[in-house]
């Protein structure tokens, strides 16, 4: 499965893992869906795909596929919104017994472990909404101006109380540490593709922030090694999720604002 959007929720790269939560359910309002191989989608955020260890998710599938059955008497072949909803709730419900919910204790060996490309404009608050989370641990960041790293280093160990979290200048070297689970990417537009591709090739599962790369060609490399690899990308387009968003684009849709004649767009550059 490759990277494509439905509505307002992106789908990550990657074969037969996919990401989601109550936003992204939302977004696929009047959508019909097939009655197999969604169920994940509907309750796993970022750090639940990104978590090596699926113990939870046997439970979770079983708790769908019986609200299925429990609601159409054998299976049927459509998962309708109302359908989708009702059962992501049940699920959410499941993960915060299992301690998936946020603020839950998480031992130090099931924590995933992220390395931050990028200390400018978004690497901060990337990071920064890292460390509010309790089932991973920023271990590495990386960035070429010796005051942005040492400016990284700073807010990431100094809000573990420690210094575990090791600087480099140099991206590759800190995507061959075999103990790090996932990468974080904020740097210039025209350095997202060959990151991206190491730390695929690297088997790092990869938040990689927009644009996905500056040409198609780069991007079709991205998705090559993703599938190739088998590792889970998402794209930082997460804004398109928020319910300001989502109120924005149905008052526009729905003509409460009359007949739309002209768009502006700001884009950085």
């Amino acid at each position: 499965m490759c990277g494509w959007e439905l509505g307002a929720w992106s789908w990550p790269l990657g074969t037969g893992r996919g990401g989601g939560g109550r936003q992204g359910a939302e977004a696929l309002a009047g959508i019909e869906l097939p009655a197999t191989g969604y169920c994940l989608l509907a309750v796993l955020d970022f750090r639940g795909l990104l978590r090596r260890s699926f113990a939870d998710v046997n439970g979770l599938i079983e708790i769908v596929e019986a609200g299925m059955r429990g609601q159409d008497g054998g299976g049927g072949s459509m998962f309708t919104r109302r359908r989708f909803l009702q059962t992501a709730g049940a699920t959410a419900a499941l993960a915060t017994r299992t301690g998936w919910a946020r603020g839950a204790f998480v031992p130090a060996s099931d924590r995933i472990t992220i390395g931050v490309i990028g200390w400018g404009m978004m690497g901060p608050a990337n990071t920064k909404a890292f460390l509010t989370m309790n089932d991973c641990q920023v271990v590495a960041a990386c960035d070429l101006d010796k005051a942005h790293l040492q400016a990284a280093l700073d807010t990431i160990n100094g809000h573990y109380g420690n210094q575990d979290c090791k600087g480099y200048h140099d991206y590759r070297e800190m995507i061959a540490r075999p103990d790090i689970d996932a990468i974080m990417i904020a740097v210039p537009d025209q350095w997202h593709a060959i990151i991206a591709t190491t730390a695929a090739k690297a088997k790092k599962d990869i938040y990689g922030e927009k644009p996905l790369a500056k040409t198609v060609f780069e991007q079709q490399a991205i998705v090559r090694e993703v599938e190739k690899h088998n590792v889970i990308w998402q794209t930082g387009s997460w804004q398109r999720s928020l319910p300001s968003f989502h109120k924005a684009a149905e008052i526009v849709r729905n003509g409460l604002i009359g007949d739309v004649t002209h768009v502006e767009v700001g884009l950085p550059g």
